[in-house]
């Protein structure tokens, strides 16, 4: 076997070896969002790339490049998995965000930046503090937390990941990916309009559908975004 030929397969150990780590990491986030075609598609695709490179190197257990080129392309698939898993950024977060100052600026920055929040006054070991809830998309964590740091550099927040959702006010989130679909949950049907309906209860004279008969004079309005409704669950935010 001439040099040539042993680096062609070297390399062609290598580049599925880490096809099949970065496509297993792929894999795992796509079981872990419940998508029942595209993982097994992947599932396929990894298993035939691993069964091409191992049995290369099984073939040529007397070539030691054989098995750094394995090794190498391992964790060269880690590396390029974590990469890819943060470009993705599937699902949703929810940002926990307590600020000591007013937080009227940053709560009108987030809704004007189309994200749901919700405040509340807590306590805090310095005294008064005030609580921001805000459930977002994660592929936008990054312009939510330039808001932050832009109206309250010394405010502590925190992100945790989300993975059931049920009504309330919810920005657009990704959720499959290759596609310019978006998914959007509101426990029991797709909710594709493009509104977001603020109520205001200022109007006794008005009725909202769905409402008793002692609520009514709610106002709408529509700004860019979509709320996610039942026809028997109110808006949260």
């Amino acid at each position: 076997m001439d040099w040539l030929q042993m680096a062609t397969i070297a390399a062609g150990i290598f580049l599925a070896e880490t096809c099949v780590v970065t496509l297993s990491t792929v894999r795992t986030i796509l079981i872990s969002r419940h998508q029942r075609i595209l993982a097994p598609v992947l599932g396929l695709v990894e298993i035939s790339l691993w069964l091409l490179a191992i049995g290369q190197v099984m073939q040529n257990l007397h070539v030691p490049v054989y098995f750094l080129a394995f090794v190498a392309g391992f964790g060269t698939g880690n590396y390029l998995g974590v990469c890819v898993e943060n470009w993705m950024a599937l699902g949703y977060v929810v940002v926990q965000i307590i600020t000591r100052k007013d937080a009227g600026p940053l709560v009108q920055a987030f809704r004007s930046a189309g994200f749901g929040v919700t405040c509340l006054s807590g306590q805090g070991l310095m005294g008064p503090v005030q609580l921001l809830l805000s459930v977002l998309p994660r592929a936008r964590l990054d312009e939510a937390s330039q808001l932050v740091e832009k109206h309250d550099p010394e405010a502590f927040y925190l992100v945790d990941e989300l993975r059931t959702i049920r009504r309330g006010f919810l920005p657009q989130a990704l959720l499959f990916p290759f596609s310019l679909w978006r998914k959007e949950t509101t426990g029991h049907s797709w909710n594709l309009t493009v509104n977001r309906t603020i109520t205001h209860h200022n109007n006794p004279s008005a009725s909202v559908q769905g409402a008793s008969p002692g609520q009514h004079g709610e106002q709408s309005e529509k700004i860019g975004q979509k709320p996610l409704t039942t026809s028997h669950s109110p808006i949260i935010r």
